[in-house]
Parts: structure tokens; C-alpha cells; sequence
């Protein structure tokens, strides 16, 4: 029961973030990570709800009237979302590799945009709001930013890093850490099981935070290549505050 619910509100995120050109079976299937049969039935019940709708003529799916009446989006969120969609884009196009755009709200990790590489070989970006903040770049830099008011509480529910933030043994090495990434304003995370290097900035804006990364495959990971990413992420991340 739980994964299905899971899933339903994977593939609800996601035609949230598609507006009203919807998205296409195949798309919603290999975005939320679903095989096409178990998409298909998630998206059949969500219509039969009316938490999305589908259109006889293009077969894209969208949010339907039930789903469009629950809650409303905090202007923040709104805000930065379109602030970031051109950057967002341009960055996933220049260094080829996919991007995500995060914020910290509720004491989860919030996945505002994604957007996936277009190359044979690439990270599939998560969709799900989560508790990653140790093992993710995102993650970090989120924490880095949060003031010590939200922070211990969050550090607390979290528990201690262990592996899933290597390095950091003492809460005084948890401190220098977050020092460093407020200092430099990058962040690098290598996922060593799954082959991926993450990179992230945080995106300095008044009252929130948040930020943008890359996550790519490490095969990828020469040369200065990743310096250049570094340098990219953070321009990215300048453009965006001024436009927020």
C-alpha cells in the first residue's frame, strides 16, 4: 500500500511540474523510474479520481480538477521555480549532464525541478522529496545554509552521518564541513556504489534555502572537468538569485 501511494504521488509531482502540456505515458513512466504497465494503471486510478486527466486527441496526461483544488504552492516556491526554469535549462544544456533544483521545507529535501541529461549514458534524477541531506550534494549545501534554530532539530531527527556523509566523525567535523561549503560555495558528493559524482551550490537567497546541482556519472569525472562544472554550477546559481 505504501509504494503505491509512493508511486501516485511520484507521478503526480511530475505532472504538476509539466504544466499543462502534460506529459506522455512513456515520459511519466521513465521519470518516475516505473515500468510502462505499472505507470499506466497508476495514471488509469489517479483519472478515475480526477487527480489527472488525459486528452483524447495528444494521449498526454495533466493534473486534473481534483488535484489543482488541493493546496497552493508558497509564492517562494513559485517564485524561484520560474526564476530558475531558463537557468535550470541552459545549465542542463551546456554541461550536458542532469541538474536539480532543491529546497528545505518541513525538514524534507524538496525536489522543485529536474532536469534529466539527454546523453546514452546519464543519472536519472529522483522526483520524491526526501531526507537525503547527508549522502547528496543538495543535501549539504541545504544544510549549510539553514540557521542553528532549524538545524539542531533537523541534525537530531536525522541522526548521526556514519557513511552516508564520509569524513565526518565528530559534530566538529560536521561544523568545519558546513563552514567549507559556506566558504566556497560548492559542494562534491561521491556516490561510490552507484558511480555517480554530485556537485551543488547553494543558491544564497533572503529566507530560504536552496539549491541547484549536477549529478553525473564519475566515468566522467576528468581531467578539470569537474573545476569547469564547479565554475558553471556557480554562474548558474548568480544568474539566478538575480533573477529571483
Amino acid at each position: 500500500m505504501i509504494g503505491s501511494i509512493r508511486k501516485a504521488c511520484a507521478v503526480l509531482r511530475l505532472l504538476d511540474r509539466a504544466g499543462p502540456g502534460g506529459l506522455r505515458l512513456a515520459d511519466v513512466a521513465a521519470q518516475a523510474q516505473l515500468s510502462p504497465p505499472t505507470a499506466h494503471r497508476v495514471l488509469r486510478t489517479l483519472c478515475a479520481e480526477e487527480f489527472a486527466t488525459q486528452n483524447p486527441d495528444t494521449r498526454r496526461y495533466r493534473l486534473g480538477p481534483t488535484a489543482s483544488g488541493l493546496g497552493h504552492p508558497s509564492p517562494q516556491r513559485e517564485t524561484l521555480c520560474a526564476a530558475a526554469r531558463a537557468g535550470v535549462r541552459e545549465l542542463r544544456d551546456e554541461a550536458q549532464e542532469t541538474v536539480i533544483l532543491t529546497m528545505c521545507a518541513d525538514g524534507c529535501r524538496c525536489i522543485l525541478d529536474t532536469m534529466e541529461s539527454e546523453q546514452p549514458l546519464r543519472v536519472v534524477p529522483t522526483t520524491e522529496d526526501d531526507e537525503r541531506f547527508y549522502e547528496t550534494s543538495t543535501g549539504r549545501a541545504l544544510l549549510a545554509q539553514l540557521p542553528a534554530a532549524d538545524l539542531s532539530p533537523l541534525l537530531k531527527r536525522l541522526g548521526w552521518p556514519g557513511r552516508r556523509w564520509p569524513g565526518v566523525f565528530t559534530d566538529r567535523d560536521l561544523t568545519r564541513e558546513l563552514q567549507v561549503i559556506r566558504a566556497s560555495l560548492l559542494v562534491v558528493a561521491e556516490q561510490r556504489d552507484t558511480g555517480v559524482t554530485s556537485l551543488a551550490t547553494p543558491l544564497q537567497l533572503p529566507g530560504l534555502a536552496a539549491a541547484i546541482g549536477l549529478d553525473y556519472p564519475a566515468g566522467r569525472d576528468s581531467g578539470g572537468r569537474r573545476q569547469t562544472l564547479g565554475t558553471r554550477l556557480r554562474e548558474a546559481a548568480q544568474a539566478i538569485q538575480t533573477a529571483f
